[in-house]
């Protein structure tokens, strides 16, 4: 049985940080310097600091993601018959200095019935390989945390 699929990859800038992260200390208000977020770390910032030796930027106002310049498509399982399924996955991902994708994290996966973990575990294995410029603040490059959603749709 074949199955039409439309999917699409895309990333979305992540845009919960307080006005108060993008603030440096004795800075006028009228001319916000970016910092790393200030908030309570997430899972992709405390890891960074761990993997990178540096604090992560999240991808915000001020912060644009950085360029994809390596699309992987998902390798995805066969399709038992009559599966059936539709959906945004989305997830975060940890960009290092060089534009490698270090780590992901999913935080909503695509529902399928009857389920199909290999299915949500193809974007992610997908998202693990792409690869983008590397992200630049104040003229040197930074590890990121931004988020990433996948559209599925199929019929």
């Amino acid at each position: 049985m074949s199955v039409n699929r439309l999917v699409s990859f895309g990333f979305a800038a992540f845009l919960a940080v307080a006005g108060a992260g993008w603030l440096n200390a004795g800075q006028s208000t009228d001319s916000p310097v970016p910092s790393p977020s200030t908030e309570k770390p997430g899972v992709c910032e405390r890891l960074a600091t761990k993997l990178t030796g540096r604090e992560a930027w999240r991808i915000g106002k001020t912060i644009k993601p950085p360029k994809k310049i390596r699309n992987v498509s998902p390798n995805y399982p066969e399709w038992p018959p009559g599966t059936t399924g539709q959906g945004l996955w989305i997830g975060e991902a940890l960009i290092d200095t060089r534009g490698q994708v270090l780590r992901v994290w999913p935080i909503r996966e695509v529902q399928i019935t009857p389920p199909l973990p290999a299915f949500n575990q193809a974007i992610v294995d997908a998202i693990r390989r792409w690869e983008f410029e590397p992200a630049v603040v104040d003229k040197r490059e930074v590890p990121v945390c931004m988020t990433v959603t996948v559209n599925i749709n199929w019929q």
